[in-house]
């Protein structure tokens, strides 16, 4: 049924790069879910504390690596801002005055 002022719905276009953004971040917040859960375990507090969870050692290479990890989105890729226009001469070797 249509009235005289409404007009057809249209599909919105998602771009990729936001499709990825909505999954890394969903997935971040599953990863803190069950980091935060699973403190309510009998004994888990302790095994972080002692330094050794399920057989990993918590060494500071390794929480250095997971915060890498995690920081990785982050970090702005090639296309997500143009570079200022002195940046752009100087990568493409003409400086223009």
């Amino acid at each position: 049924m249509s009235t005289s002022g409404s007009q057809p719905l249209e599909d919105a276009r998602v771009g990729v790069r936001l499709k990825i953004s909505a999954l890394w971040i969903a997935m971040l917040f599953l990863f803190a879910n069950g980091d935060i859960l699973g403190f309510f375990k009998p004994g888990q507090i302790e095994q972080v504390i002692s330094g050794e969870v399920s057989g990993i050692k918590l060494t500071e290479l390794f929480l250095f690596s997971a915060s890498a990890y995690v920081a990785i989105a982050s970090v702005p890729w090639r296309g997500a801002a143009p570079p200022p226009s002195t940046v752009r001469a100087a990568v493409s070797g003409s400086v223009s005055r």
